[in-house]
């Protein structure tokens, strides 16, 4: 019986829309094309990502380490392995304990474990081994990440031999505190800069490349609405369910002084005014304060009209502090000829502590100092680049020379982008921001300048509005419209084919929800937003639907709809939604054909029927109009009597008319179920329905011996069928069982069931069982197949006719058969819940 069940349903499957397996197959390969094309760029980023910090790690002028847990040394740059003089190869994987000094080892065991309890950077100064037995006083700044620890390298002297290691230290320290107290009484702009901030900015420059704080986001002109991704949370110190999305949300977070200068900025930007390139600051929950660097770009339609924002954030707090310490040194230099040497010298190691690259131009145009970072970025020495026309190092020297004598005309220049050229021919996009230094009478000596690399962040950009394009264009080549629904806020953004599926042009569609909600077709609402919060609910893993959608030209089209939720809270709650619309209004008209070439095979198969049992009605008709006749004839006999029996007269009046209702009854049942009808549900018991079938094949059955029973469950619950449709299939079903004992022997007894019952999946179940000879393994394959029939004058339809029938009402026949045993055909119907809504209406009422 289960290989049966199982061949039927595979036939059922093969009977679905080839137009719907197309464009699901369609549909499932542009997703995965999408899919496939993401993961390459996420990929292709990653690798990048890599190989530029890989890249940068090595050829940093600082010394870095990394050490495992065990204290083994598991990476370590060129930097570091010149100042000990000895191989990477050599290095990695040996232990860093082994480089330590006698009388330093010690001291490094106790440091190694506060770090472990302290787990937070801290600095020390060692006495190391280097190459041929020489002793390296070396400075290091150590961070524990994870299991590993990240060290970086100063030196500080390199002798043979080396003066003792607590002398070295102190008169490192002590050099140290004397610098910053000439600085701190000459350069009175400094004393609200306390130590541990100096510290701060000092570590922050050196690991910044490792901190990645950069956010994006995206700002919609006409929704107001502002998206931002995981880095923009962390520079505002907030998490998602605390972010709105709204513009006051970012607003109310600036600094009270920054605001009115940072929007007036973004208004110059949508104007086009200028670009969006402001520094501000904002306030965390602590009340901590944080410069930001703001970077973006206008997005406008065809019509030249701006749509959205797009840019970036990044934690400018430590270049701040350092840029302003840098200018507050040549203040103080030019202030103080006492501090002109140790200014000079904290200078230089501010300069060489940064990666971004810093130069300092004299009023001539001439270098007068670079940093290593800037000997990196161009390929030339310090030597080299001294005393040389600044504007040479540019692609562009003549917008190099302008942005000069800009920050001449202004005092300062912010953001101002140029591309520095190497000697290899690679090209670094940067920006600048510049400020002039002056002496002590205020003349102007010259520009200090810092660079920041952005060509990563240009990549990203553009590799965002690559990914971006080619998803549209995967998307809307399949000729679908796409919708991307903020369930937040309500707001939702449709494509351009969205939107001319319907008719509409690309300003007729406000970027709100309700413009989908108020067309949907009013018999359709209910539906659409039962599946939809079903999906939501978690109670459906895939939200796809079919339903009408209102043109603007007032007529509807059938729609497919599909999507996904693709943002949610940390809570679990959905945020963002997207998906397509595929215009399927053909194969709805198409289905609407088919259903009413069905209804016509129908009712050409119902009157076949009723041909093949009129003998036998036409007997069961003709025995009350007998009956008629003969009491008509009683009744006339006894009128004609002198002393009429009116008792007796009125009996056989009554009886007469009973006769003529039970004819009736019958004719219009005939009647009933030879009309042609279009599919109209109702509320059915089906119970009810299976004794109004029998009844009509009761005669036939009598005049063919055939014995008729039926076990019905009651009470079962009210289903949604088509009455003549159902019943149809009934009566086929059972002169299929009769004409199947054609076969069989006069002397056997011949036995047809119908059994009715629930089953477990919220269905009702009907069983038409006979014991007859049973069909023969080489039809069973074909007895469902249209025209195919083992009758001398049949249509083969009738199966066929009923498999679709009961199909059309979302169930299922198939059968059960064994040779000289007999068949049992079963079918089954779905109990919808909206079945039983509209039967207690129809009570109530």
């Amino acid at each position: 019986m289960n290989t049966d069940s199982s061949i039927s349903d595979a036939f059922s499957s093969v009977n679905c829309s080839p137009e719907k397996l197309l464009h699901d197959l369609q549909m499932r390969h542009i997703e995965l094309e999408v899919q496939n094309e993401h993961l390459r760029n996420v990929k292709n980023k990653h690798e990048e990502s890599d190989a530029y910090y890989a890249d940068l790690f090595n050829n940093a002028p600082i010394g870095y380490l990394v050490l495992s847990d065990k204290g083994l040394i598991s990476d370590v740059n060129i930097a570091a392995t010149k100042l000990f003089g000895i191989e990477r190869r050599d290095l990695l994987a040996s232990s860093f304990a082994s480089l330590v000094t006698v009388q330093h080892s010690a001291q490094w065991s106790l440091f190694c474990r506060e770090l472990k309890k302290h787990k937070q950077q801290r600095t020390i100064i060692l006495s190391l081994k280097g190459c041929g037995n020489t002793e390296v006083s070396v400075g290091l700044d150590c961070l524990p990440i994870n299991s590993t620890l990240r060290i970086m390298l100063n030196e500080v002297t390199t002798t043979k031999p080396l003066i003792p290691d607590a002398a070295s230290t102190e008169l490192f320290l002590t050099a140290r505190v004397e610098s910053e107290n000439i600085l701190n009484v000459e350069l009175t702009k400094l004393q609200n800069i306390t130590n541990e901030a100096l510290e701060q900015s000092h570590q922050y420059l050196k690991f910044a490349i490792s901190s990645g704080k950069v956010g994006i986001w995206q700002y919609n002109l006409q929704t107001h609405e502002l998206i931002w991704d995981d880095g923009m949370l962390a520079l505002y110190d907030c998490n998602r369910k605390d972010f709105s999305g709204v513009y006051n949300d970012w607003y109310d977070r600036l600094h009270p002084d920054d605001r009115a200068v940072t929007e007036a900025a973004l208004q110059d930007a949508i104007s086009g005014k200028s670009h969006y390139t402001p520094d501000f600051r904002v306030i965390w929950a602590n009340g901590e304060v944080h410069h930001l660097k703001g970077h973006a770009h206008v997005v406008t339609d065809k019509a030249g009209i701006p749509q959205c924002m797009i840019g970036t954030n990044w934690d400018n707090s430590a270049f701040a502090l350092t840029y302003q310490q840098l200018l507050l040194a040549h203040t103080a230099i030019n202030n103080s000829k006492e501090a002109i040497q140790d200014a000079a010298q904290y200078a230089r190691s501010l300069l060489e502590a940064s990666l971004d690259p810093l130069v300092t131009i004299s009023s001539e145009g001439k270098i007068s100092d670079v940093n290593g970072a800037t000997e990196r970025v161009t390929g030339l020495d310090r030597q080299q680049l001294i005393g040389s026309d600044f504007a040479d190092y540019f692609t562009d020297a003549k917008k190099a020379r302008e942005g000069y004598q800009l920050v001449f005309s202004n005092g300062f220049v912010t953001d101002y982008p140029l591309a520095i050229k190497h000697v290899s021919g690679k090209v670094t996009e940067v920006i600048y921001n510049a400020s002039v230094y002056r002496d002590d009478k205020g003349c102007v000596l010259g520009v200090f300048a810092a660079a920041r690399d952005i060509t990563e962040r240009k990549q990203i950009e553009h590799a965002l509005r690559e990914s971006e394009f080619l998803w549209k264009f995967a998307i809307e080549g399949s000729g679908d419209g796409v919708w991307d629904w903020n369930i937040l806020t309500d707001q939702a953004v449709y494509s351009r084919l969205w939107k001319e599926m319907l008719g509409y042009s690309q300003d007729d569609i406000l970027p709100t929800n309700h413009e989908w909600l108020d067309r949907i077709h009013p018999d359709d609402q209910r539906h659409v937003a039962e599946t939809l919060q079903a999906y939501l609910d978690g109670k459906t893993t895939i939200y796809v639907v079919e339903y009408r959608l209102r043109c603007k030209d007032k007529s509807y089209k059938w729609i497919l709809s599909r999507g996904m939720v693709v943002d949610y809270t940390e809570e679990g709650t959905p945020l963002r939604m997207i998906g397509t619309h595929t215009d399927i209004s053909k194969r709805k008209h198409q289905e609407q054909q088919d259903k009413e070439h069905l209804n016509q095979l129908a009712h050409v198969t119902r009157l076949g029927l009723m041909g093949e049992m009129a003998s036998g009605i036409a007997h069961e008709v003709n025995q009350p109009l007998t009956a008629i006749a003969t009491y008509t004839q009683a009744s006339l006999n006894l009128m004609k009597a002198e002393s009429p029996n009116l008792e007796k007269l009125a009996e056989i009046v009554y009886k007469t008319q009973q006769q003529a209702l039970r004819a009736g009854q019958i004719i219009r049942r005939m009647r009933e179920f030879v009309k042609s009808n279009t599919k109209q549900v109702a509320a059915t018991d089906l119970n009810e329905l299976i004794q109004d079938a029998a009844g009509l094949c009761l005669p036939e059955l009598k005049l063919g011996n055939i014995t008729l029973t039926l076990q019905l469950q009651s009470p079962l619950p009210l289903i949604n069928v088509d009455r003549i449709q159902i019943e149809q299939v009934i009566i086929n079903l059972i002169r299929n069982s009769a004409d199947a004992f054609d076969s069989c022997l006069e002397n056997q007894q011949k036995e047809i069931s119908i059994d009715s019952l629930l089953t477990l999946n919220e269905g009702i179940e009907v069983r038409v069982k006979d014991n007859g000879p049973g069909i023969p393994d080489d039809q069973q394959q074909q007895i469902l197949m249209p025209f195919y029939t083992t009758k001398t004058e049949g249509m083969g339809m009738g199966l066929s006719i009923c498999c679709s029938i009961i199909e059309a009402h979302e169930g299922h026949l198939h059968f059960n058969s064994e040779v000289g045993k007999g068949t049992t055909f079963y079918f089954t119907l779905p109990i919808k819940k909206i079945a039983t809504e509209e039967c207690a209406s129809m009570t109530l009422s």
